[in-house]
């Protein structure tokens, strides 16, 4: 069984390391993730699996391995129908999880486990604590093919400058990174709308320690003019799940996306085996709830399953509490989501809040008739 310890998954602006990337026109890209499953999943049957889904579910990360057997049920057309999801690295519909070599368009061996975050995210966001144990935490909520995933990939980042190259080099100036960062993670935020996105799971983040104060301060305008009134104001349907972060601090102004606080925003930090805070997870009032992201079971390319610990894990299994819930009350709102897993999860300490499955799902399940009509299905 592999055992991962993996740090948020984070942005050259947070010191992370990444292979180049590009994607020639004509490279064998196209052949390792073409969209067609042949015989196991028809044209039509796509079609019918997509229109199968109630709830869906966006995770902006290094893309997902969607032909590995657990995830298939929840594939979906884009609504172009130019493949699964959205890869801005490659330009595509199919963001499938694999560097390449700029030079030859071989694959590049992913040395920094980058590759196997997206699947492993996307696979706690989709099937939760099930894929460890059975009915986890005592919550019977059925979710089949109803669930349905929009891949984003964002990460590693592109030859453009924002990566950073083995050497450690960059080839773009902070201020223009920082102008790149957003851009991208905006433009991940409109697809997410377009394709009619319930929830959203981002575990990557920037780490203001690793920025010069100078730009520390122009990506926080960035952020707070820009960014901030996508999330809050054009993706106001949606409900935003951002894990805190793994560097043992406490989640302070300039955190991004950690710190941004609005009435559709999550932020959560991790627990360990003895639900007790992560020693490298980051804290703090701005964090909203934890949960376990310490050994957590998931799924990984090639058909593979293995552990990895971080807040990285422990945001995907809130964002499946989130789609849980909306599949049992259609027309509660993303603020209302994040207000009943705020108000149901268990005090740990002053300040410290453990999210709760069954206790928030039996509180759904109270709900008055009018949050469980079929009309708000979207």
């Amino acid at each position: 069984m592999k055992n991962v310890v993996f740090g948020i998954c984070c942005f050259t602006l947070s010191g992370c390391l990444a292979p180049k990337q590009i994607f020639p026109e004509g490279n064998p890209f196209h052949e390792k993730a073409n969209p067609v499953l042949s015989s196991e999943l028809s044209s039509e049957g796509l079609e019918a699996q997509t229109a199968a889904h109630l709830v869906k579910v966006a995770i902006i990360d290094s893309g997902v391995d969607y032909r590995h057997p657990q995830l298939r049920q929840h594939l979906r057309l884009n609504k172009s129908h130019t493949g699964f999801g959205l890869d801005i690295l490659g330009e595509d519909g199919l963001p499938y999880p694999i560097i390449l070599n700029p030079e030859t368009g071989e694959e590049i061996e992913d040395i920094f486990g980058v590759n196997e975050h997206g699947t492993h995210v996307s696979s706690l966001a989709l099937l939760g604590a099930k894929l460890e144990i059975p009915e986890a935490h005592g919550e019977k909520v059925d979710i089949g093919p109803r669930l349905g995933l929009i891949p984003i990939r964002v990460l590693p980042l592109d030859d453009e400058g924002m990566d950073t190259v083995a050497s450690g080099e960059r080839s773009l100036s902070d201020k223009l990174m920082s102008e790149k960062l957003v851009a991208v993670l905006s433009r991940s935020i409109t697809y997410a709308i377009q394709e009619g996105a319930h929830i959203a799971n981002l575990s990557l983040g920037v780490d203001p320690a690793e920025q010069s104060l100078e730009n520390r301060a122009y990506l926080k305008q960035l952020v707070e003019t820009d960014f901030y009134k996508k999330i809050s104001v054009d993706g106001e349907k949606i409900l935003f799940v951002f894990a805190a972060g793994n560097e043992s601090v406490v989640v302070s102004d300039g955190y991004f996306p950690a710190s941004l606080k609005a009435a559709n925003t999550l932020t959560v930090g991790a627990l360990d085996n003895n639900s007790t805070i992560a020693d490298y997870s980051n804290f703090g009032d701005l964090v909203d709830v934890y949960i376990r992201g310490t050994d957590v079971q998931g799924l990984l390319p090639g058909g593979l399953r293995g552990k990895m610990s971080g807040t990285s894990m422990a945001a995907p299994l809130v964002a499946n509490l989130a789609a849980k819930m909306k599949l049992l009350a259609p027309c509660l709102s993303a603020s209302q989501m994040r207000a009943l897993i705020i108000e149901q999860a268990a005090p740990l300490t002053k300040n410290v809040r453990v999210a709760r499955f069954k206790e928030t799902l039996d509180a759904v399940r109270a709900l008055p008739a009018e949050f469980k009509l079929l009309k708000c299905r979207n």
